[in-house]
């Protein structure tokens, strides 16, 4: 999303959850909680 709140794109679609999002400028990417096959994994989201 830019920075006024528009332009707002999903990028996850779990119908389970997907929380604790953590953004690392520096890598350029996004740190998720998933709940995935019964269990809680931390997943990563790798941006160009």
């Amino acid at each position: 999303m830019d920075k006024d709140g528009s332009n707002e794109v999903r990028i996850t679609n779990n119908n389970d959850g997907d929380t604790l999002p953590f953004w690392s400028p520096i890598e350029n990417k996004i740190l998720i909680t998933g709940y995935r096959n019964g269990n809680f994994e931390i997943c990563e989201i790798k941006f160009q």
